[in-house]
């Protein structure tokens, strides 16, 4: 929420990020935020905000946006257990999200698909890893984040090569091929 409404304030203020960046970071340190790859400083954030004429206020986070950052916490920690093996624990916590899937942000909601859909892939659920790697990636082309719609789709012809599905995994290669293409930073 924080990147989407520093976007829209410079945005606003007719700025370009490496004017906002002010030569104080780099013009790809304000894209991260924007992004919601990376939170600023509490400082920074301050620098940025006095540099688009905005009160602190206007970046932080509403309690709709708290709600949000915690289920992201959940799903940092199923992608955590995940990745350390504890594959058990972690569909447990992945099933009691997905109750909740409608009322996750569309980032949470696209990581949310990553995860599970690798965690299936892992449990031998080619087919359900396959449709949750789509679904994440059709997420992932309307948020603009190229590198997780590739990542995505690279997985969903992954699976589709081991299901046997060797034209269909082909023709998927080729969109996340077009995806790179049309943003070369993606891979």
């Amino acid at each position: 929420m924080l990147g989407k409404r520093l976007r829209q304030a410079r945005l606003e203020a007719r700025v370009s990020q490496a004017d906002l960046a002010g030569g104080r970071f780099s013009r790809s340190y304000v894209s991260e935020i924007e992004r919601g790859r990376i939170s600023p400083s509490s400082e920074n954030l301050q620098f940025l905000a006095e540099r688009l004429g905005k009160p602190l206020s206007y970046f932080l986070p509403s309690a709709q946006e708290d709600d949000d950052l915690g289920k992201k916490a959940v799903i940092d920690r199923i992608q955590s257990l995940a990745m350390t093996g504890q594959s058990s624990e972690a569909m447990g916590l992945a099933q009691s999200l997905e109750p909740c899937m409608d009322s996750l942000s569309s980032a949470n909601k696209a990581n949310f698909l990553r995860i599970t859909a690798w965690m299936q892939y892992n449990a031998g659920d080619l087919l359900a890893a396959i449709t949750r790697s789509f679904q994440a990636s059709e997420i992932y082309a309307q948020l603009a984040d190229c590198q997780s719609q590739w990542y995505t789709l690279h997985s969903a012809a992954h699976c589709l090569y081991l299901r046997g599905s060797y034209h269909h995994a082909l023709e998927i290669v080729q969109k996340a091929l077009m995806v790179s293409l049309r943003d070369p930073a993606c891979t």
